[in-house]
């Protein structure tokens, strides 16, 4: 491992069954940069970050963080190491406010404490410092009483980011952040992945190409289930292979 990278993967392969979802991938995610994991349909991309995150476990292949090895650690273990990670799918607790949502997701740190939430006498006050500070990042602070059910589409989204960053971790993964969203909400949501990296590591997904293009560092294209090709944003645009198997016109300019 070169010390100049937080998440170091190497040669990890996901089967299932017969079918070999992940063949072989090595990847290296340097600090405080943003790393899009980009490719259609079927390249590998939700398989990696499963594993990568804990979701699920390689079949072979080693996953070290910050140096340590974690490819047979759980998701939860690897939060406490510093990791989290939102979906493309929001996951959030509807009936539950911003506030407790957001502190929800910050005692779920903890083993066993997030069902002491639903102690009353932890309802006030606890990680109000860091639930501010997340709704300012966000430009949520005026729903914070608002049920998550109440939130526009674009506000839902943000707060599922925040609710990977209550855990206070040092690389975030973030699984098609703009999905569904309008153009308003994605320019929001571009801008406040792009300042997350003065803090944190960011690995994303997104399809949105002028999103991944602008923002990025480091762009690894994936096709069935290997790399096919990595490097910064206009290395990736530069190249036939990408051009030819995936983005045309989309990765140049057009649709």
């Amino acid at each position: 491992m070169t010390t100049d990278a937080i998440l170091v993967a190497t040669d990890v392969v996901k089967r299932y069954g017969k079918f070999q979802a992940l063949s072989g991938v090595s990847i290296r995610i340097k600090p405080n940069t943003i790393h899009s994991v980009i490719g259609p349909n079927g390249a590998g991309k939700t398989t990696l970050f499963h594993t990568l995150t804990g979701t699920v476990l390689p079949t072979s292949g080693s996953i070290v963080l910050k140096g340590q090895e974690v490819a047979r650690l759980t998701d939860y273990q690897r939060v406490q190491l510093g990791m989290a990670r939102s979906f493309q799918v929001t996951s959030l607790f509807p009936r539950l406010t911003v506030r407790e949502n957001l502190r929800l997701a910050a005692q779920g740190v903890q083993p066993g404490k997030a069902l002491a939430f639903w102690s009353k006498a932890l309802l006030t006050g606890v990680h109000d410092d860091l639930i501010e500070s997340i709704l300012k990042r966000l430009e949520l602070s005026a729903c914070i009483d608002k049920t998550s059910s109440q939130l526009s589409h674009g506000q839902q989204r943000r707060l599922e980011v925040g609710m990977a960053l209550a855990a206070q971790p040092q690389i975030i993964f973030l699984d098609e952040p703009t999905s569904g969203m309008g153009i308003d909400d994605i320019d929001a949501m571009k801008a406040i992945i792009h300042g997350l990296r003065q803090d944190l590591t960011v690995v994303l997904i997104e399809h949105n190409m002028g999103i991944v293009m602008d923002i990025s560092d480091t762009i690894t294209v994936m096709q069935l289930g290997t790399v096919l090709v990595e490097g910064t944003p206009q290395e990736v645009k530069g190249d036939a292979r990408v051009r030819q198997a995936y983005l045309g016109n989309m990765i140049t300019g057009g649709r």
